[in-house]
């Protein structure tokens, strides 16, 4: 987003930033004068910037009045306005700021408010950083943003309290209410909340999002999980390499702090298309770098998929982290031409530091490959799904042996699900082979039992080579051991180096299935 003037540039956040969408929970004096303009905007609030602020007296969110701004063009700057007001202030005090807006901008219009808090010494020279609330825009209706640091810098003499409105070069309208401004020194303990900006793309694009590689997205009113728009994306090419497209945020975020990030899915490609999209999330340190081997990765999405929330957690940021990228993605590999028919929609994203653990299912889903392979994680080499051969159904699953010149073949299509310890488990599968004669490679069913801490307890497989019709393959009433607290359905192929009869080999997999007492 283009920069403000310099008084305001830094965004680094000191204490807790929160949006709450219910009335105040603290009980402290109100600093500001004038706060719900009942005695218009000039009194006591300064006017410094853009068009004169207007009371409002049909407008309101609670009294006989409010305050009005108004967007305008402004040749070849972006437009600026706030209404603000100087409090004395002590270094070392908790403050919290808050204020109602409601913004009635245009949707695709870049156009943001909030409330921001500079602190300022006995000169009136910025200390510290400035805080502020996480912005609000489009068509919002009455929302209390709120702002809130545990001490104010030291040297701190004065506290300059600044409701704003921002939009970029080229935006020539839209109204910003504003009512009922709060600033009191108590701290506000941090609550659940989106940290994102246009989280549901009701404002459009890009508008908080940053747009990246391939085709961009665009806001889109033909599919969208609620409110009236969503992001839509497409795949432009694979010809010349695997594509890429993002769109993501950049939020703060400290070391230590817990993180849940979720975006709801929609795809229409074929279930035979290799395209996903996903949900991201990497850590940053202060130099700018993505701290590595620490990226939150949600489940992958694709085929005809209705709407589904993925959602990634961590109890903890990673050390040295002071900011997350969270990042909605849409991936297809190089000549997968079935990819090129459909579209990826995203909407209601959400990023909160709050610690939110992720069930994991108790059931295999899209069991059948009738969504390809959804679902179905990857080690190795990957399967895809097909229309021929199947078992049952429109679609199965495959396995090809590429290449065993360097090391061995190997591809592990697998889920992992809560089960019961101590409970006799039956998991039945159906799979094809096509090897030559004198072919070592082999598919295989296997299952594999886990504790709480990830190490494996137990493990059972059967096999299938050579050339088969289809034919079961069972693992009956294996019993988990007591302290299982995960089984991991695995459905595998295997061919050893240099065994190049093999190659060309292939399994083929369908209508996996787990059974319980």
């Amino acid at each position: 987003m283009p920069q403000r003037p310099t008084r305001w540039v830094s965004w680094l956040t000191v204490g807790t930033v929160l949006v709450c969408g219910t009335g105040r929970v603290w009980a402290a004096a109100n600093l500001l004068d004038n706060p719900g303009f009942e005695n218009g905007v000039g009194d006591a609030w300064q006017d410094p910037y853009g068009l004169p602020a207007e009371t409002s007296s049909t407008i309101v969110h609670s009294g006989s009045f409010a305050a009005t701004r108004s967007i305008i063009s402004i040749a070849g700057q972006p437009y600026y306005a706030e209404l603000s007001q100087d409090i004395p202030f002590n270094g070392g005090d908790p403050l919290t700021a808050s204020a109602f807006l409601k913004t009635n901008f245009s949707t695709g219009d870049v156009a943001v408010a909030g409330v921001q808090v500079t602190f300022l010494d006995e000169d009136d020279t910025p200390i510290g950083t400035v805080v502020k609330a996480p912005e609000i825009g489009g068509q919002t209706d009455w929302k209390q943003v709120l702002v809130s640091v545990q001490a104010a810098p030291a040297n701190t003499a004065t506290v300059r309290y600044s409701i704003y409105v921002w939009a970029a070069l080229g935006v020539s309208s839209g109204t910003l209410s504003v009512d009922d401004a709060d600033l009191e020194a108590v701290y506000t303990p941090p609550q659940a909340q989106n940290s994102l900006t246009n989280p549901g793309f009701e404002n459009g694009l890009p508008n908080g999002w940053q747009l990246q590689y391939g085709t961009p997205a665009v806001a889109s009113s033909d599919v969208v999980h609620s409110g009236t728009v969503a992001a839509k994306a497409t795949i432009a090419s694979v010809s010349a390499q695997d594509y890429w497209s993002q769109l993501s945020q950049t939020v703060t975020v400290a070391a230590g702090e817990p993180v849940h990030a979720a975006i709801w899915i929609r795809t229409t490609w074929s279930p035979v298309a290799s395209a996903r999209a996903g949900l991201l999330v990497n850590f940053v340190d202060a130099s700018g770098q993505v701290i590595q081997k620490k990226t939150l990765q949600a489940d992958e999405l694709g085929g005809d998929s209705p709407w589904t929330l993925v959602e990634v957690n961590t109890p903890a940021a990673p050390a040295n982290t002071v900011q997350a990228v969270v990042t909605a993605y849409l991936y297809a590999p190089k000549d997968d031409t079935a990819s090129l028919n459909g579209f990826v929609y995203f909407d209601d994203a959400l990023f909160e530091k709050v610690d939110h653990p992720i069930a994991v299912p108790d059931h295999l889903r899209n069991a059948d490959f009738e969504n390809g392979t959804v679902f179905w994680k990857t080690i190795g080499y990957p399967a895809s799904a097909v229309t021929s051969p199947v078992h049952g159904g429109s679609y199965a699953a495959c396995a090809t042996v590429s290449t065993v010149s360097q090391q061995a073949f190997w591809s592990q299509t697998y889920q992992t699900i809560n089960v019961p310890a101590k409970t006799k488990i039956t998991i039945k599968t159906y799979a094809t082979s096509t090897f030559v004669k004198d072919a070592k490679g082999k598919g295989s069913l296997l299952v594999e039992f886990f504790d709480q801490k990830g190490k494996l307890l137990k493990d059972k497989s059967k096999t299938i080579g050579g050339t088969n019709g289809w034919k079961p393959l069972s693992i009956v009433k294996t019993k988990s051991p007591s302290k299982t607290d995960t089984m991991r359905v695995s459905l595998t192929l295997y061919a050893p180096k240099g065994n190049q009869k093999s190659v060309g080999g292939e399994v083929c997999f369908d209508d996996v299935s787990v059974e319980l007492p």
